[in-house]
């Protein structure tokens, strides 16, 4: 008899979203337990201590402003020009061909969070004449399966979840400046 597995993770979480998807997609059983982010318990910081550079590197675009902006702005579509030259001349709808696999798994968070974060931090990192291939990933990915959206948090949740992020992050700046 196997062991359960646990997904541990936010509903606000791409990472966690991915997992979700996969899980399901693999028809795996699972127990879904919700993390305080903002207080992380040990058991997840234990289980989950990966950095993605293009998740970050979106994230200090939506954050900085002015000189730093335009830099991470510039350098998060540097990480995003590597995925467009992965999908480029290839004629594959997806990173590994016809089907969702696990890299188009393990970067189905951008479609949605970086759609908020260009929002929320007034910029553009996947422009369509820039980025055509990830561009129409994003769409094929988002209509590709049911589980996919079913497993995404609500978009007004990430808007706002995102949004108080940023003014949060903005006012420390503004106190220590």
């Amino acid at each position: 008899m196997g062991e359960e597995v646990k997904l541990i993770g936010s509903s606000l979480s791409p990472f966690c979203a991915r997992v979700e998807w996969a899980l399901k997609l693999k028809g795996v059983e699972y127990e879904y337990v919700e993390e305080d982010l903002s207080n992380k318990s040990p058991l997840l910081l234990k289980y989950n201590p990966i950095y993605k550079k293009c998740l970050m590197g979106a994230f200090s675009a939506c954050r900085d402003q002015g000189d730093e902006k335009e830099k991470s702005t510039e350098s998060a579509k540097e990480c995003f020009d590597i995925l467009e030259k992965q999908l480029q001349g290839q004629g594959k709808k997806y990173f590994g061909g016809e089907t969702i696999g696990y890299l188009d798994l393990a970067l189905g968070w951008i479609p949605l969070w970086v759609d908020v974060m260009e929002e929320v931090g007034c910029m553009k990192l996947i422009e369509s004449q820039r980025f055509p291939q990830l561009h129409q990933w994003k769409e094929d990915l988002m209509e590709s399966s049911p589980l996919i959206k079913e497993c995404l948090p609500p978009r007004q949740n990430l808007l706002q979840y995102f949004t108080a992020t940023i003014i949060y992050l903005r006012s420390l700046v503004a106190l220590n400046s």
